[in-house]
């Protein structure tokens, strides 16, 4: 049967036993972090399902990422979720329209901040800049104290991807990795902003690395990227039974050839153990997913505009095929939970194939001229840019839940972290934007 066109039958058992999943994590609370999985309008407003009436929520400004959201409530940790951000909210007392963030332990309301409506203002003005490839491609060429840091310490690598990235998505990024960005003299420096997110003091990515005795041991060196992508093999993917060449083909890196490979911008080890990394999370995911569900993703990439897509890709030198299935299958969880919950029963090629591109572009304009290029209609709703929600977040986030990566649990903060930065890495590469470039390869580590 043709899928354009076609009832999403296909989808619906999934999407059925998901959003039962979800509505039994908010009630009873056995998974509880992912009850603010719900659907939502784009354009940041808010929609009921079928069983809406079954969530303890509140429409309220989130004091993590200042927009007027919906906040689910989760029965077993007591508090509730902003559905936009996914950051911890509560009942403020200071004001009844806002939801304080719980940061650290501490409540924190953004309305009775008196800088409130300055931070608001910078916000918006960060989030409105539209960088072109031209201007993205400038900034990580730029040089800076931080830039300098990073190839000093081994973090160069992920410190340019974080730099191309969109405000909101690196937004995103510092509030799950436990702190609002938009509070903090950083904003609106992209640099400051991406070495935040690698080393800031007891909340940034090299911190949420560090193993329980490592926290405890004064003297345990800091990891640079390899030291950091090693951690993530070791707690996701190597079970305690099995050995590292019995999981990895890369070879595992010793610290003194990890500091020198992670000092510079491009390295072919470092290139392929990412690769392999984002491989394993994609079979992870497959490996959770019946056969009804991957025969119409098959039956999906056989169509003519993912077959557009996918040859405009190509044509910008992307063959990374199992990155774009990992693509697609997020996608299509985030549709076939949408379409479920807004009782529609029609999956249409372009919508996957244009939340795809939005999802793997640095920037929503580029991934319009892309949609345009290729010759393909746009059938998602783009968020104002003014908002987290046009860092196209949710097709990760339900990935999470379909691996079973607890909300709020340690591998949950640096997990989403990690990906988007291997992910921007080929987000670039559509954008014709290499780390091998020799414009990168420079300034030397000292």
């Amino acid at each position: 049967r043709l899928v354009k066109g076609r009832r999403a039958d296909a989808s619906a058992p999934f999407a059925s036993r998901f959003l039962g999943l979800l509505l039994n994590m908010a009630g009873h609370g056995s998974a509880p972090g992912l009850a603010c999985c719900s659907a939502r309008d784009k354009g940041g407003g808010s929609k009921q399902g079928s069983q809406g009436s079954q969530l303890k929520c509140k429409e309220a400004l989130c004091s993590w990422c200042y927009e007027h959201t919906v906040h689910y409530y989760v029965t077993k940790l007591q508090f509730y979720m902003c559905d936009a951000c996914k950051g911890k909210t509560t009942p403020s007392t200071a004001s009844r329209d806002c939801m304080a963030r719980i940061e650290h332990g501490k409540v924190a309301c953004a309305k009775s901040d008196p800088n409130y409506q300055e931070v608001m203002r910078k916000k918006n003005e960060t989030f409105a800049r539209e960088q072109t490839v031209q201007e993205i491609f400038l900034e990580m060429q730029r040089d800076s104290r931080t830039k300098q840091q990073a190839v000093e310490e081994g973090l160069v690598r992920p410190f340019l991807l974080l730099v191309s990235m969109s405000p909101p998505l690196r937004a995103l990024l510092a509030v799950h990795l436990g702190w609002c960005p938009f509070v903090q003299p950083a904003l609106g420096d992209a640099h400051e902003e991406a070495w935040d997110i690698l080393t800031k003091k007891n909340a940034g990515l090299r911190a949420r690395c560090l193993s329980r005795m490592g926290k405890l041991n004064p003297f345990a060196h800091e990891r640079d990227w390899v030291g950091l992508l090693n951690h993530i093999a070791r707690v996701m993917f190597i079970p305690s039974y099995m050995s590292w060449s019995d999981t990895f083909t890369s070879e595992k890196l010793g610290r003194e050839e990890g500091l020198a490979e992670s000092s510079r911008a491009h390295s072919k080890k470092v290139d392929l153990f990412e690769c392999e990394v984002i491989e394993k999370v994609w079979k992870q995911q497959r490996s959770k997913m019946n056969k009804f569900q991957m025969s119409f993703i098959t039956q999906l990439l056989a169509t003519a505009d993912m077959k557009q897509l996918l040859a405009l890709q190509a044509k910008r030198g992307w063959d990374r095929h199992n990155i774009a299935l990992l693509a697609i299958d997020c996608c299509y969880l985030q549709l076939s939970r949408d379409k479920h919950l807004e009782k529609t029963n029609i999956i249409e090629p372009e919508e996957i194939a244009s939340l795809m591109t939005f999802f793997l572009s640095p920037r929503s304009s580029i991934a319009a001229s892309i949609l345009d290029e290729a010759g393909v209609s746009c059938k998602v709703r783009i968020p104002p840019p003014s908002s987290v929600l046009s860092a196209f977040w949710e097709p990760l986030w339900l990935m999470m839940g379909t691996l079973q990566v607890k909300p709020f649990s340690p591998q949950a903060r640096f997990f989403p972290v990690i990906i988007q930065i291997l992910l921007q890495k080929e987000r670039l590469k559509l954008c014709q934007i290499s780390l091998s470039s020799p414009e990168f390869s420079r300034p030397e580590r000292r």
